[in-house]
């Protein structure tokens, strides 16, 4: 199949756009509005968690924020410099987010930031980590974490990995 762009809008179907997306996440830029259903945004943002971008804000989710966090935490970095989108962020998206991609860490906002995001980040990409914490005076957080702080980690990983599992399914 080729690209939606070469397609007229009026001679799209939706399961011309499913397929499109499902084969280039990005192709939702070219889905004609009377498609951007559920499954099709979905689809795209499973595929590519850049099609976010595609997506109208009005039909963002938080599931589906948290795909495209899980798909390439980069996506955090977007979210971040939107004052409307900013208020969106959960810890949720943060863990899944630093676990994609180590970079996402300097996009965590403070108050969501936890010793496991720290950790995952670490894992992905501990070069990435050592740059992106260097401005930030961590060893204190990273050594004595609060009660709350522990709590708030271990649901926030229990959600990472029973969605982990849903996106594999």
């Amino acid at each position: 199949m080729g690209s939606l762009k070469d397609i007229k809008p009026e001679d799209q179907t939706e399961e011309m756009c499913l397929e499109a997306v499902m084969e280039n996440g990005l192709e939702l830029e070219h889905v004609d509005p009377r498609f951007l259903t559920t499954e099709v945004i979905t689809e795209a943002v499973k595929q590519d968690a850049l099609s976010l971008y595609y997506v109208p804000k009005d039909l963002r989710t938080e599931d589906l924020y948290d795909f495209a966090c899980m798909g390439n935490g980069y996506v955090l970095k977007y979210l971040y410099k939107d004052e409307d989108e900013k208020k969106k962020i959960t810890e949720y998206m943060c863990l899944a987010a630093c676990s994609s991609n180590a970079f996402a860490l300097s996009f965590v906002p403070m108050e969501l930031l936890n010793k496991e995001m720290i950790l995952r980040a670490y894992e992905e990409n501990y070069l990435a980590t050592d740059r992106t914490v260097e401005y930030q005076d961590l060893s204190s957080y990273l050594d004595n974490p609060t009660e709350e702080d522990k709590n708030r980690m271990e649901k926030a990983e229990k959600d990472y990995d029973e969605k982990k599992k849903e996106q594999e399914k």
